[in-house]
């Protein structure tokens, strides 16, 4: 017979086991929950009203219990939030998060959308009212969002499944609908066509509310893209808590560039409504060989979520310089074997400093200056490989002059190897690097 103090430590252990085994189910690509007064690598873009904006950041909610809040009750209120790293295609997303949505009028009115668009691209939303940041529309330029892949609709309204004001396809107009809508084509003005969509689901949204819904209005989605690009979509709301499938298991054409951004549109016309989300989760829906090195044995490294042999290069120095003509970037190894070619991805600032303060920054001794630190998506630079030239088993110097670049904003450099089985590295980051400092990088 065990002892209490055994059982005392069998319990331990197995809430251990428990909560180790959460840990390793709690994997994700992004985990948010806007309910704090900061998300850091989110970026918050204004096009028009109050938002976007974190509840618990003006007072609205307290801390650890806000939301993040796309529009006001307000009309022609337009907002774009997205999350700046880029995230693999490779295994599929899963996709998570809470909303509520309500008006003091009769109809609520537009939606709002969650976006994926292509990573390597200058994050611009597309038309709002109906398109609701997304598709085109003949109000605003007629052009979509930049880089679309696609967007999953939570239209109150019912505009974004109309084939008018310039969309392309879609059945008409239907409240309170769930929509997807498919990626940009050959450029701006064209694609972002109807794919599927629940239409005319129960009411979403709470009219001739002066408030946000107590907890029974609130709703969770759930959208499902296997890496063949199926989609499926489910919604359930806190007062029955009975998942829902609206969309069932649709074969989209979608084809996946490498990597995706993702993020939120919302938008208000003629008539308006608060929306607000929280709890956004993205989790992969096949699991990854590894998330990082530690997951890899024998010497193997993590590279793209699969764990690789680590490249026959040594690496010696890797330095970047700001010049008259751009940022000099060079890099010495000392020894390459069975090398190919290299790649350079730069990551930059979000956040460019006024002009009148880089003339400070020059003369500065003070070594790490904290403003302008976050920083973007790693994007590769060079329009072709970049020959390697050293002979098995020498090394070599190198040097690149990235002239896309600005005063005011920080940089950092990335360098990627590729040998000849196609077996890629990549080490740094060297950076920032800006008009006021340099950086040099040492494996």
């Amino acid at each position: 017979m065990r002892t209490f103090k055994q059982k005392i430590m069998a319990a331990g252990a197995a809430l251990m086991l428990l909560i180790c085994a959460s840990v390793v189910q709690a994997q994700s690509f992004i985990d948010e929950s806007f309910t704090g007064t900061t998300a850091a690598d989110w970026v918050f873009v204004n096009a028009a009203g109050d938002g976007p904006l974190l509840t618990a950041s003006d007072g609205t909610d307290r801390n650890g219990r806000g939301w993040l809040r796309l529009t006001s009750d307000e009309q022609y209120q337009n907002s774009f939030v997205y999350y700046s790293p880029a995230v693999t295609t490779n295994y599929g997303f899963v996709i998570e998060l809470d909303f509520v949505m309500w008006t003091a009028n009769d109809t609520a009115a537009d939606g709002f959308t969650i976006v994926l668009f292509d990573g390597p691209v200058t994050p611009d939303a597309g038309g709002w009212g109906g398109s609701l940041g997304y598709a085109q529309h003949s109000g605003y330029g007629s052009i979509g969002m930049n880089g679309g892949f696609t967007a999953f609709a939570i239209d109150a309204y019912g505009n974004f499944a109309n084939p008018t004001e310039d969309r392309v396809g879609g059945p008409g107009f239907y409240p309170h609908s769930v929509v997807l809508r498919g990626s940009q084509g050959a450029d701006r003005y064209q694609g972002y066509e109807y794919l599927a969509g629940a239409l005319s689901v129960d009411a979403f949204s709470s009219t001739n509310a002066g408030r946000r819904p107590n907890r029974n209005g609130i709703y969770n989605v759930r959208l499902t893209m296997t890496p063949a690009g199926v989609v499926t979509i489910e919604m359930k709301s806190n007062n029955t808590n009975v998942w829902e499938t609206l969309v069932d298991q649709y074969a989209s054409p979608l084809v996946y560039p490498d990597q995706l951004r993702i993020g939120f549109t919302g938008s208000t016309g003629g008539l308006s409504a608060v929306q607000e989300l929280r709890n956004f989760v993205v989790t992969p829906v096949d699991e990854p060989e590894c998330w990082d090195d530690s997951d890899c044995s024998g010497g193997q490294v993590c590279w793209g979520y699969i764990c690789e042999d680590p490249t026959l290069i040594e690496l010696g120095s890797l330095d970047a310089t700001w010049e008259e003509d751009g940022v000099a970037v060079s890099w010495v190894t000392d020894t390459e074997i069975d090398n190919a070619y290299f790649n350079l991805y730069r990551a930059e600032s979000i956040k460019k400093i006024k002009e009148k303060k880089i003339a400070k920054m020059q003369k500065s001794k003070k070594k790490k200056w904290k403003k302008g630190l976050k920083k973007g998506p790693y994007v590769k630079i060079n329009a072709a490989p970049i020959p390697a030239l050293g002979e098995t088993p020498y090394g070599a110097s190198y040097e690149l002059i990235d002239t896309d670049v600005q005063a005011g904003k920080r940089y950092w450099y990335k360098l990627e190897d590729v040998d000849l089985s196609g077996i890629a590295m990549q080490h740094g980051p060297c950076g920032p690097v800006s008009a006021w400092e340099e950086c040099s990088y040492m494996p």
